[in-house]
Formats: C-alpha cells, structure tokens, sequence
C-alpha cells in the first residue's frame, strides 16, 4: 500500500499539479465526473431501448448495472473489505483531490464530490468495464469505443489520487468478467422467458 501511495504521488506531481496539463486534467475530470452514480452508463443503456437492433444490449446494460456495479460491487464488495481511501493516508493526494473536487454537502446530488465510500473494489472502473463487456458481446465496433472510454475511466481515478491502483485494475478486471458473465445470463434466460410468456398467450 505504501508503495501504491508513493505511485499516485508521482503521478499526481507528473500530471493535475502541472500547469501545463491543467487542459488533460480539465477532460479526465469530465470523463472521471461522468461516471458519478454510473450515470453514463444508464443514459447509454436507456437512449439503446429506443432502438430495436441495441434493445437487448440495453436492457443487458441496466441488469448488469443494478445487480453487479451496484448490489455486488457498491455495496457487497465495499462494504466487506473496507478500504479507506488513499488520499486519507497522504496529504499530498489529499491537497490534490481537494483541488479538482468538491467537499461533502456543497456539491449538486453527490456529484462531482470528494467520494467517501470505501475504496475497493473501483466503482468507475467496475461500471465502466462491465458497460464496455456488456456492449462489446452485442456490438463489436461500438464495444472497441466502450473499452477505451473505459480504460481512460479507470485512468482518471488514478490520475486524481481517489483509488489505488489495485482498485483500478480488479475493479477493471471483474468488471469486465461480470459483463460477460451479464450478456451469457440474459443469452441463457431470454429463450425461457419468450418461452414462458408464449406458453401463457396460447393457453388463454
């Protein structure tokens, strides 16, 4: 852990505390403030309902966001393992995420806030590689974007100094897994629901 603290140091010194990268640090909070409450995520999944050909991909989407980003992840996983977070533990990324984000109770629903849930598993990375998996199944094109969009997710949490790296990458990493583990779910219980309910038409 100490070792993982002196690397977000660094980086926080390489990168938001650099003037001359105040423009990356401007888009990573943009892409990091996205993310708050899985927002992204969600509207992407509702905006796939309105189109029949990315429906399943939506409605796979809001299952795997409900189940896994938020009942397993958020609130199972955080609340097991209990890990403060890093800038709780340094000054340095204290003085550094107090710079680019808002104190408890001045900011507009949760958003753009210094976060104060527990630190492991990654929320941003979880949601964002599960989301990216997810679209990946059903639209390989699209599913490329999702990934980068992701990983520069996982990046700026980082980049800020709110999660260890460790976080980040079994956030990423079981985020991605649970969005394959999402699409095969929805694939196996599909048939057996179009079944069930055709089954019940017909005997009425």
């Amino acid at each position: 852990m100490p070792g993982e603290i002196a690397f977000l140091e660094k980086l926080g010194e390489l990168g938001n505390q650099n003037p001359s990268l105040n423009w990356l640090s401007y888009i990573l909070l943009v892409i990091t403030f996205s993310v708050d409450k899985g927002i992204i995520w969600i509207v992407v999944a509702l905006v796939m309902l309105f189109f029949k050909k990315m429906r399943k991909c939506g409605v796979t989407l809001l299952i795997g966001s409900l189940f896994f980003s938020l009942l397993f992840n958020n609130v199972l996983i955080k609340l097991v393992v209990q890990r403060q977070r890093p800038y709780i533990f340094s000054n340095t990324l204290k003085s550094n995420v107090s710079m680019w984000m808002i104190e408890e109770g001045k900011s507009f629903l949760g958003f753009f806030e210094v976060p104060r849930d527990y630190s492991f598993l990654s929320g941003h990375s979880f949601s964002s590689f599960l989301s990216a998996g997810v679209i990946l199944c059903y639209h390989k094109k699209i599913g490329i974007v999702s990934l980068v969009y992701a990983s520069l997710v996982a990046f700026s949490r980082l980049y800020f100094g709110v999660h260890y790296p460790s976080d980040v990458i079994f956030g990423s990493l079981f985020g991605f897994i649970f969005g394959i583990i999402t699409y095969q779910i929805v694939m196996e219980l599909t048939p057996k629901f179009l079944s069930f309910f055709k089954n019940k038409n017909e005997t009425n």
